[in-house]
């Protein structure tokens, strides 16, 4: 922002409301010239997090084939008016999006996961898991070959309605019934070399 310099002229008597005003004014008129990126900042950032691990960077074995197999605590900010439920699918995208964990209608009054909420039934009343890459319910660790860094997307989605669907739905199944009612996305990875 640019800064304005006022100098007091006794003689105009200005009140100190009006003298504000005035410098609100003139500082607003200085400030960018994109006003979409003005816009922009003004919505909050929807963010996914986890105390297990920061994006980008390696996932601890307890979470993975090698260790205890349980699923990461995450955590996620305030979802846009209008969100019914949430879904999450995590995906290895270095496998030929090998799916390793479908949740979906997660209540919108939701905005934390504790660490292993699955495969040990810690899910929020309602919750419903679907059919992973290894052919089980549930959460399934990244368990890649020996050598090769592999990433790990965890995404979750916003939705305006509940999914009609039951446990043990696919990926796909839940991609087309989330279709046209997404308002928000979220997007944490994490990576695992064996």
């Amino acid at each position: 922002m640019r800064q304005v310099t006022v100098k007091l002229i006794p003689k105009l008597g200005l009140s100190s409301l009006t003298l504000t005003m005035m410098i609100l004014i003139l500082a607003s008129c200085g400030g960018s010239k994109d006003k979409t990126q003005l816009d922009t900042r003004a919505v909050p950032p929807y963010a996914l997090t986890s105390m297990a691990f920061e994006s980008e960077r390696p996932i601890p074995d307890v979470y993975t084939c090698s260790g205890q197999n349980v699923s990461p605590q995450l955590a996620w900010s305030i979802a846009p008016h209008g969100t019914k439920t949430f879904a999450l699918i995590m995906i290895d995208p270095d496998a030929k999006e090998f799916t390793h964990w479908i949740l979906f209608n997660l209540s919108s009054n939701i905005n934390y996961l504790p660490e292993a909420a699955s495969p040990r039934g810690q899910l929020p009343a309602g919750t419903l898991e679907g059919n992973n890459g290894f052919g089980k319910i549930g959460y399934g660790g990244p368990c890649p070959p020996s050598g090769r860094l592999h990433r790990y997307q965890f995404t979750l989605y916003a939705l305006g309605h509940s999914l009609a669907l039951e446990t043990g739905a696919s990926r796909e199944q839940v991609l087309e019934a989330m279709q046209g009612d997404v308002l928000a996305t979220w997007q944490l990875t994490g990576t695992y070399r064996k």
